[in-house]
């Protein structure tokens, strides 16, 4: 999947990304971003794997960084 950082705290560990597609916003954590040396920024493009969470809710695994949408 495709989408966009909404909002991201590094000091927290975590953020929300809205998919491409618009299925409402998708929380990520800080450990399940590849290349953790760069944070993520509100309006950057990420790739991601999505995986329902023990809460049942949706989150992004796999987060990876891309160049455009």
């Amino acid at each position: 999947m495709v989408g966009r950082v909404t909002a991201y705290r590094p000091l927290a560990g975590f953020g929300f990304i809205t998919p491409s597609h618009g299925c409402g916003d998708v929380f990520v954590q800080a450990d399940d971003v590849q290349g953790a040396e760069h944070d993520l920024v509100p309006g950057e493009v990420v790739e991601f794997d999505p995986e329902v969470g023990s809460d049942g809710q949706l989150k992004a695994v796999h987060v990876r960084h891309v160049d455009a949408l």
